[in-house]
């Protein structure tokens, strides 16, 4: 006898915030790309430039993963967002603002945990 499975549903609110923040991500990494190779790139070193890119994009890729319920995707966010707020501090952005991407995985968990319990 085989047992099914019902459809994973992660709601609506779970759903618009994995596109929001995606969206987010994918539209600071863009204006980052062009900061970089833009006239002004003196301003900030481009290394960090880079590093900030990378971790965007690997968020990206989580929140993918996310999508498609993987719970490494969650693990690898919260790590990504430690290194983007850390970061986000040590370029001398107002702390409030620094702290969105532990703030965002921390709602993304609130709001995606349950569903998970429901499938274990």
């Amino acid at each position: 006898m085989t047992t099914v499975t019902p459809a994973r549903q992660r709601g609506r609110i779970a759903s618009f915030w994995l596109i929001f923040l995606g969206l987010l991500y994918l539209a600071t990494a863009v204006a980052l790309i062009t900061i970089a190779i833009g006239p002004d790139q003196d301003s900030t070193q481009p290394t960090v430039l880079a590093l900030l890119i990378a971790l965007l994009v690997l968020s990206i890729g989580a929140l993918v993963a996310l999508w498609f319920w993987r719970k490494a995707g969650l693990y690898i966010l919260a790590l990504t967002s430690i290194g983007l707020t850390l970061l986000i501090i040590a370029l001398g952005v107002d702390v409030l603002m620094a702290i969105f991407p532990l703030t965002s995985v921390a709602l993304l968990w609130s709001l995606l945990h349950p569903h998970w319990a429901e499938y274990q």
